[in-house]
């Protein structure tokens, strides 16, 4: 009876372990099943022609005119802010410091081309260079001034991994309603903003800002 009972209780652990394998088995396939779809349907978006969704034309870069009042204080503003962290002996703030005048004064004096900026059904395309929808960790739009710019992340390794575009007069929603189709809204807590990034950045506008202007 005992021997009975034994070799059941053998049996089902060896029905078990067979389940547990076919099971394994079925998940793996089924794995293999969705990586050929998403392969299928790369390749799908890949053969297709390029289809302009959007586009519109802006200045390569944020540019505002200023008089030569401005610049003096800018100036004697930073040369400050380089004397005090001298003193506090900040070498890193000093070189950052530095290196954030001398972008804000070259992007100030020399003014920008247009560039034509087009969202497609493989992409965002700025100039000649069309990122694809795969490159792109996400979007999120920024203020720097009055001026809205349309900031895009692209996933690592890429050099540089941030892009900013402006925007011009182009209607912020229209816009998102069309990339939020094929991308995400970065978050703020996933943005990383350096000293140089808040002055060419700007202000960072979250989702419900888009949300709130609809209601």
């Amino acid at each position: 009876m005992a021997e009975s009972e034994t070799s059941n209780k053998i049996g089902n652990l060896q029905e078990r372990d067979r389940l547990s394998s076919v099971r394994m088995k079925i998940a793996s396939l089924q794995e293999q099943l969705g990586d050929l779809e998403s392969e299928n349907k790369a390749m799908e978006t890949e053969l297709k022609p390029l289809t302009t969704l959007f586009s519109w034309q802006s200045a390569e870069r944020a540019y505002t005119e200023h008089s030569k009042t401005w610049y003096l204080v800018v100036t004697l503003l930073f040369m400050l802010g380089i004397v005090a962290a001298a003193l506090l002996k900040e070498m890193f703030l000093i070189l950052a410091l530095i290196a954030t005048m001398i972008l804000i004064f070259l992007s100030t004096s020399i003014k920008p081309n247009i560039a034509t900026h087009e969202v497609t059904n493989k992409g965002i395309q700025t100039g000649a260079k069309l990122f694809k929808w795969e490159m792109l960790k996400g979007v999120w739009i920024s203020k720097l001034g009055q001026a809205y710019q349309l900031v895009i992340d692209l996933e690592q390794p890429a050099s540089p991994d941030r892009l900013i575009v402006q925007m011009g007069i182009v209607d912020p929603h229209k816009l998102l309603k069309i990339l939020l189709d094929h991308t995400t809204y970065v978050p703020q807590k996933d943005i990383n903003l350096d000293i140089i990034s808040v002055f060419t950045l700007g202000e960072y506008l979250p989702i419900t800002t888009w949300m709130e202007d609809e209601k």
